[in-house]
């Protein structure tokens, strides 16, 4: 799934990039991000005084139901995380992170800035620009419930960075220089994060310190499969064989975009991407746009859209955000609330288009085709911060930010384009290879959705199902569901058997006698998940089984997840009730080892008595 959004977020960017070689297209493009900027903003304002003192009681009710939906252990960083989120008051949003939240809201944030400027520059009226300004405040106002430092940050040094530019580089046409400047930066900024890391032990602040050991151990990941990485999305499994004692949580991403290019792509996959990206930003770091009048002409080769479009497509996105983001069939009250609130997106959303592609000219409505290169310019910083942010948390890669950078960036490599489409006749040649291309890669993906997607979706399916009768205590069923979700499914899905097997050990016999094989099922289908070896040890053990399965699993368990001191000790407590003294011996070693190298502060540390009885054990 992960690969597929991946894939679909580069096949947006070249759509996008095809689509806006006009004005009129980049500002479509840009009036549907400042609509998203509104949109995060009236869900931050739901959210923050309506929704959220209803949400915390809804999860001290349902929180297991949650945590099975989504198929975490309540023991797992993910949902220690997410419930911290919940009962700290911290700004969701559309995502499970304040931290991707407040990037995707600073990337629009620039966009709308460049919209309110282009807006003055052009002459405009104040009431084209009064709904920006009230977005950008409202936009302030979320960057502070998320509480994210790097997105205020962020925010700080794309202004510096804009004003630098405006002032030294903007006269400057070489386009080589431009972007050499930026590269250098951007280097010299890692070199002085590697090197202070490296010589202090952290970099000087709690988050960044622990995103500093994330990255140490990653880098060990990384030296045990360099040339090919472990696949991606499979971080999270090789990491734990590798985090350091004092990084004692199980994260699944490295919080940095090139750090995982790197463990999970190999050098090939790292220096590919790398490839790419210097492309990307060398393209984008044209300090002029070539002559406004010549791109105008592409507009006579083009069906005008009376502004009346707009509202039919803002009319369609409300409707989809009803019919895909709305349980129908749920509470009545639920569905009239839910339904308002797509109301109220999809009318912010239509005001943020309209003021950003709408013109008044000679009385009429009409799209606006005017040049609009300080839009460019400021998106261009913003996708740079985002880039920044990327580096700290895992935003670039996230679904939602991921489809919303490929389609600004795609308008920006669009407008930036060597010549309009339909222009000339190598132009038109270019058209007809990408229009060739499009049908290719628009066959495969056909294929790819008869094949993967529909198959997935019906997976999905029932899973959910199993999830609401298991909320109905119809365990019979819910576990004849997950069977079904399993063989639809087109790949191995370690959830759906990891929760088969949760549903069978709550099962009484003869049911319950499926629980070993399942579990081998669970195992064969990922068997770097140190989770499922341990709960076949425990199945194992609480049947009275002592036997070398059993030992089997557990050194399978300390190999994946060795920093784990607790883990360590209940092997030692299962070697010396079979008589190896010797081996529980080590295994309590290596706790006790473990437990010394944990920050002070870390709450998984053993106690202090706890600690002396182990010492005085080994002094037996």
């Amino acid at each position: 799934i992960n690969s597929l959004n991946f894939v679909s977020g580069l096949l947006t960017l070249w759509a996008v990039s095809q689509c806006a070689r006009s004005w009129r297209a980049h500002r479509l493009v840009s009036g549907v991000v400042v609509g998203l900027l509104m949109i995060f903003v009236v869900q931050a304002m739901v959210y923050r005084f309506v929704e959220w003192p209803d949400l915390v009681e809804t999860w001290k009710s349902q929180r297991a139901t949650f945590f099975a939906e989504r198929g975490w252990a309540e023991t797992s960083f993910a949902a220690q995380q997410f419930e911290r989120n919940i009962t700290n008051r911290a700004l969701l949003g559309f995502f499970n992170s304040p931290n991707t939240y407040a990037a995707s809201a600073l990337l629009a944030a620039f966009v709308t800035i460049g919209v309110i400027v282009q807006r003055k520059k052009d002459g405009d009226d104040t009431g084209w620009v009064a709904p920006g300004l009230v977005a950008l405040v409202g936009g302030g106002l979320l960057l502070a419930w998320t509480g994210s430092r790097t997105a205020m940050l962020g925010g700080v040094i794309g202004a510096g960075v804009f004003l630098l530019w405006y002032l030294f580089l903007r006269a400057r046409s070489q386009r080589l220089f431009t972007w050499l400047i930026a590269v250098g930066l951007f280097v010299l900024a890692g070199i002085a994060v590697i090197s202070v890391g490296l010589s202090t032990g952290g970099l000087g602040q709690d988050s960044l310190t622990f995103r500093w050991r994330y990255w140490l151990g990653a880098f060990d990941l990384f030296k045990s499969m360099p040339w090919l990485g472990t696949g991606w999305s499979n971080f999270g499994a090789g990491y734990l064989m590798h985090r350091l004692p004092v990084a004692a949580e199980e994260i699944k991403d490295p919080h940095n975009v090139f750090v995982r290019f790197a463990t999970e792509l190999g050098v090939i996959g790292f220096m590919l991407s790398i490839a790419w990206l210097a492309l990307l930003t060398f393209a984008l770091s044209v300090p002029r746009l070539r002559s406004q009048l010549h791109r105008q002409s592409v507009h006579s080769y083009v069906r005008p859209i009376a502004p009346q479009g707009l509202l039919f497509f803002c009319i369609l996105v409300t409707g989809l955000m009803i019919i895909f983001a709305v349980d129908l069939s749920a509470n009545p009250h639920y569905v009239f609330i839910e339904v308002l609130k797509r109301l109220l997106f999809g009318g912010v959303f239509a005001l943020g288009l309209m003021t950003t592609c709408v013109r008044i000219s000679n009385a009429q409505a009409q799209l606006d085709i005017r040049p609009s290169p300080w839009i460019v310019w400021t998106t261009v910083v913003g996708v740079g911060v985002f880039l920044l942010h990327s580096m700290i948390d895992m935003v670039m890669l996230e679904t939602g930010p991921l489809l919303l950078f490929a389609a600004v960036v795609g308008s920006l490599v669009g407008i930036r384009s060597r010549k309009p489409r339909f222009e000339t006749s190598a132009a038109k040649r270019e058209a007809l290879v990408a229009g060739a291309s499009l049908v290719v890669v628009g066959s495969l993906t056909v294929l790819a959705g008869v094949l993967i997607v529909i198959p997935v979706m019906r997976a999905e399916a029932a899973s959910a199902r199993a999830i609401e009768l298991m909320s109905q205590s119809r365990l019979a069923g819910a576990v004849e569901s997950l069977e079904k979700a399993s063989k639809l499914s087109p790949v191995a899905n370690s959830d759906f058997h990891a929760r088969t097997v949760e549903l069978l050990l709550l099962m009484p016999p003869p049911i319950a006698t499926r629980v070993l094989e399942e579990m081998n099922v669970l195992i064969q289908a990922d068997p770097t998940r140190f989770q499922s070896h341990l709960e076949r040890a425990r199945y194992r053990l609480s049947n009275g089984v002592r036997d070398a399965n059993v030992l089997d699993d557990y050194t399978r368990v300390v190999a994946l997840n060795p920093r784990d001191p607790r883990l360590r000790l209940e092997f030692a407590q299962l070697l010396r009730s079979v008589g190896k003294t010797s081996e529980a011996n080590q295994q309590v070693r290596a706790a006790l080892a473990t437990n010394d190298a944990y920050d002070p502060n870390e709450p998984r540390r053993l106690s202090p008595a706890e600690v002396d009885e182990l010492r005085a054990v080994l002094t037996r």
